[in-house]
Parts: structure tokens; sequence; C-alpha cells
């Protein structure tokens, strides 16, 4: 069975390595169990309406392959903090961390510890979508309320919802959408689909080749090649051989840089249009990939040439953090404090149920978009962009804006 049939984003076994990280003044002890805290105070966490601290949760990788989006996120969020002067309400802000090593298990003791060690007001992460659907019952059993700011996890807007889940980032199909129905009015000819394998590639493809033959295309074959893959010039071969005339595919990390490297030495874009998921040429590989990313158009709730105030202000705040060029995922960090930051205002209040209420229908001038979440499922419902690649810069074709999908959740 493959990977992509049997789960999604599987880490290798990394060391253990727990970090506690704090940003502002104290730190909250242990306060009981997790149970007690959620169920029996009514509050977020164990602080609640007592006047202390406010403790912003983060659930990430920071050691292992994925540490660099976790260290992102981690960053956006301390810069939405700052962005505050560090308290909202007259109560100071602090951070605690946690490293999930993108492993489900070790990702399911993080967010306990968080509740039950550090009192989490909220939780913001995780980075995978497996670790996000893991951690889904956990959230519900500990009423704790989890914003999930980049796991593309559809489980939790559909048959594993629950009240105290809301997402930032977008779901497989809500992002491939946009870009399929894009492609199938823009670019002419057929289509090969090409994506690491595993659940969440399969995924993309198979909503890429929906959306795109919906829109009056065809997609001739879709291939995989596993997510740790050295050489691709087979599969380059292969896509020369068939009658595609536009390339989808969806790589991030690693596997990217060595992807779009590659097909940049067989000269792929020659006979083709090369398209896919914005995560080919996030900033996070881009200085890696350089000018082989030239030409490729892409679909992301993220531009790094986007012109609005918001993105502006952003920059400098991650600036002040040592940040010259932030990427999508510290915007997504810095997006899902934000938007919880902003409940926490407009209620007065960090209790769990007056928090939920403020976040449901709250709209947000996040620095990448505005965002909107629904209150049928907590979905945010986001703009999206389609990008080239013109001097290892994404400059945006068009722009697709409330980009959302029919409302699945019957949980609550």
């Amino acid at each position: 069975m493959s990977e992509r049939q049997e789960g999604l984003d599987r880490s290798e076994s990394y060391q253990t390595t727990v970090r506690n990280r704090r940003n502002v003044l104290k730190a909250i002890g242990s306060v009981g169990s997790i149970s007690a805290l959620a169920g029996c105070s009514g509050t977020i966490g164990g602080q609640g309406g007592s006047g202390g601290p406010i403790t912003a949760g983060i659930a990430v990788p920071t050691s292992g392959g994925y540490a660099a989006l976790g260290e992102a996120i981690i960053a956006g969020t301390e810069a939405a903090i700052e962005d505050r002067d560090g308290s909202i309400n007259g109560r100071e802000i602090e951070v605690a961390t946690r490293d999930t090593q993108a492993n489900p298990s070790t990702a399911r003791n993080a967010v306990e510890q968080l509740v039950s060690q550090e009192s989490a007001d909220f939780i913001n992460g995780p980075v995978s979508t497996n670790v996000g659907e893991a951690l889904l019952p956990i959230i519900e059993e500990n009423e704790v309320l989890t914003i999930m700011s980049n796991a593309a996890t559809t489980a939790a807007v559909t048959d594993k919802c629950n009240r105290y889940t809301f997402k930032t980032s977008p779901i497989n199909e809500q992002q491939a959408m946009p870009m399929a129905q894009w492609a199938a009015e823009n670019l002419d000819g057929d289509a090969i689909t090409f994506s690491a394998d595993y659940s969440a590639g399969a995924q993309v493809n198979g909503f890429f080749k929906r959306y795109f033959e919906e829109g009056g295309g065809t997609v001739v074959e879709d291939i995989y090649a596993p997510q740790d893959e050295s050489d691709f010039s087979s599969y380059f071969s292969r896509i020369q051989n068939s009658d595609a005339d536009i390339v989808f595919s969806f790589f991030a990390g690693g596997a990217a840089v060595r992807y779009l490297n590659q097909a940049a030495d067989f000269g792929l874009g020659q006979n083709h249009e090369l398209t896919g998921l914005g995560y080919l040429t996030t900033g996070d590989v881009m200085p890696a990939i350089g000018e082989n990313a030239n030409g490729w158009k892409t679909c992301l709730d993220y531009a790094d040439t986007l012109e609005r105030e918001e993105f502006q202000t952003f920059k400098s705040v991650m600036s002040n953090h040592g940040v010259s060029e932030p990427n999508l995922y510290h915007a997504r960090g810095y997006a899902a404090a934000q938007s919880v930051f902003k409940a926490m205002e407009e209620s007065g209040s960090t209790n769990t149920e007056d928090v939920i209420s403020g976040l449901e229908g709250l709209e947000v001038a996040a620095p990448h978009g505005d965002i909107k979440y629904r209150a049928g499922d907590h979905q945010a419902i986001l703009d999206f962009y389609i990008r080239e690649v013109r001097d290892q810069q994404n400059e945006i074709l068009d722009t697709q804006e409330d980009v959302i999908l029919e409302d699945r959740c019957e949980a609550f």
C-alpha cells in the first residue's frame, strides 16, 4: 500500500525534542488534569478570566524536516503579539511551544502538555495534515480552542469537525480548485498531474482533475513520485512522451527544490506549461531554486509581491524579528493568532464560548488577504492568487476572491 493510501505527511523518526519558549514575563505552572482545566473551568486553558497572562500555545515541528515551517509559524505568532504591544485588554500575552516533530503521536502529547502544563488559552498549529487530523479528537475531548494555521486537514471541516477547531489555512480541494479552473480557462491543451506520493498528493491531483475537466479540459494521466525522490529524469521522460501540454504538480520543501531544478535542467518548460500549487515556489525554497523557478504558474492564498497595506505592515513587524523576507508560513502563523486576538478583544473575554462566538463569522484583514470564518464549519473563506515567477518573484496574474466550498460539517 502506498503512502498516499496509508496516510499523510509521514515523517522520519526524529530525535525527541521538547522546547518551552517564553516571550513575555512569567510562566503559568501546571494546574491539574486536562479535563479539569477544560471541562470544569468553563474557560480556555486554566486562566480564563483570572486576569493573568494569556498563553498562546504553539504545536508545530521545531526539529526535523518541517522545522523551518514551524519556526516561521512561531515567529508569525510573536509578530502578531508585538503588533498588539504584547497585551490584550490589559492582559500580557506569552508564548509556550511544543515540538510536534510532524508526528501524530508526539503532537498529541504536545497538545496535552500545552493544556495541562502551560494552561494554554488556545493552540496555534500544526503544520502537516495527518497531524491535524490526529489532533481533532484531542481538541474536542479537552475543549481547547485550536486554530489550524497550516494543516490542510479536510476532516476538520467535514466528518471530524468540532466546534473547538477553526482553520485559517485552506483544505486541499479549496486550494486545487482555483488553479484548475484558471488553467482550464486560460491555458491551451491537455494536462498531466505529477505530485508527491502520499494522501495529500492524491487529493490535490484528484481535485485538479475534477475541476479542470469540469472546465472543459482533459487530464491524460496521473503520476506520483516518492517524497524523497532524488532523480526525476524517468518521470520527465514519461511526461515528455505523453500527449500533455500542461503539467500540474504538488511538491513542497526539499522535494520542490529537487523537482524544479531538475525540470529546468531537463528543459521541461520548453514544451509544457508548468503549473501547480504555490508550495513549489514559496519563499522558504525559492533561494535554493533561483532562476529555475521562472515561468512556473502557481496558485496559493499568498503572494510575496502583494501591495496591500496590511502586508506591508506585516513585513515591517517581521523585520523587527530579524525576518527580512517573510513567507507563507510566517503569514499563516500571524493570521491565526491575529484572528484569535481580535475575537478576544471584541468579546472582552478569553472564555471558550465567548471566543468561539467571536470567531464565528469574524472578518480579519490578514497580511495576505481578507479572511472570514464561516460559522457553519469554521473554515476560512480565502482569496487565492494565480502567480507566475518572474525574476524569482511570484507576480500576481489573477486573484480569485472569497474561495470556499459547500459546508459539509454536521456536528454543530
